[in-house]
């Protein structure tokens, strides 16, 4: 079996992601991870042997343009060029965010390849309190001399950033305006210009604030709940259908949605760090009594929670 992963399926413009190729072949064939987006142009990333093969990349776009989907797919490819096998393809989509001063974000740090990965550390406090302080942190890769520099947007959308210095980590002041804060960071060579594209950038996570639990909601976690917890959101009852849609908002509000069920709670799977958005809807008993055909009825909105994610 061959398989292919991302660690992210929604990025910035220009900023890493990794994709993972998995499989058994026979001996002599090479594993490869293809760009496929353009059927008439598709492009080699990475090749090597079994059994597991990594690529990191980017992918930019110009100001200005809109969100677009590039695709990826794992390959066995013998000695004489024939594929013998495909993995199911994988999608990323890539968009502007707007990242303090940064926005089509191309990095120059490419021989070797530099990095660094943003934490959330600690003091998040739940998403329907305000006055807490988030603890960021930034690990480099691959830097000899590295600096940092954390940006954080309030919910009036107006950034600040620190100087460039030695501590990779930060304590933001209070968060003391309802709404959604938006945490960056950057790591540069210290002897570097402090701009772009000498910068290696972190993702952008987003941290609610003051966001009130609605009448009739409930969420288990008191405060923010921990990176990989199980956390279980209850919306009013009364209705003999639900559904729940869920966006992770450092990925630009993409939503999943569940399936149709009698249950009014969401088991809610905590896998990435940031603030979780989750909404829910009623829907009435229908004549059919199908729960699949439930869902397709008239939806009534039941309100919205945010939890917030902390390493």
């Amino acid at each position: 079996m061959l398989v292919l992963r991302c660690d992210y399926q929604y990025v910035p413009s220009g900023q890493d992601f990794t994709l993972i190729a998995e499989g058994a072949y026979p001996s002599g064939d090479t594993l490869e991870i293809w760009d496929i987006t353009d059927s008439t142009n598709e492009l080699v990333l990475a090749s090597g042997a079994y059994p597991t093969l990594g690529a990191t990349t980017q992918r930019s776009l110009s100001p200005g343009s809109a969100p677009t989907t590039f695709v990826f797919q794992a390959r066995i490819v013998n000695a004489s060029g024939t594929v013998e096998g495909k993995s199911y393809p994988v999608r990323v989509t890539v968009a502007l965010q707007g990242n303090s001063s940064d926005q089509g974000y191309i990095p120059y740090y490419i021989n070797p390849q530099k990095g660094c990965v943003l934490m959330i550390t600690g003091g998040v406090e739940g998403a329907d309190s305000t006055g807490f302080s988030p603890e960021i942190s930034l690990s480099p890769f691959n830097f000899t001399s590295p600096v940092y520099q954390f940006s954080y947007e309030n919910p009036s959308h107006v950034w600040t950033e620190t100087a460039f210095t030695s501590t990779p980590t930060f304590t933001m002041p209070p968060l003391d305006e309802d709404g959604l804060w938006r945490i960056t960071g950057y790591v540069k060579e210290s002897a570097d210009p402090d701009s772009k594209p000498y910068l290696a950038k972190g993702h952008t996570y987003a941290i609610a604030a003051g966001q009130s639990i609605p009448t009739g909601w409930s969420i288990s976690t008191t405060g923010a709940a921990g990176l990989g917890d199980e956390v279980s959101v209850t919306a009013p009852s009364g209705y003999t259908c639900y559904q729940f849609w869920v966006a992770r908002m450092h990925s630009n509000n993409v939503h999943s949605d569940s399936t149709c069920q009698t249950s009014n709670v969401l088991d809610l799977w905590t896998s990435e760090l940031g603030t979780y958005r989750i909404q829910a809807f009623g829907f009435p008993e229908v004549a059919n009594k199908n729960i699949n055909d439930c869902c397709a009825g008239t939806a009534t909105p039941l309100g919205t929670v945010y939890v917030n994610v902390e390493e």
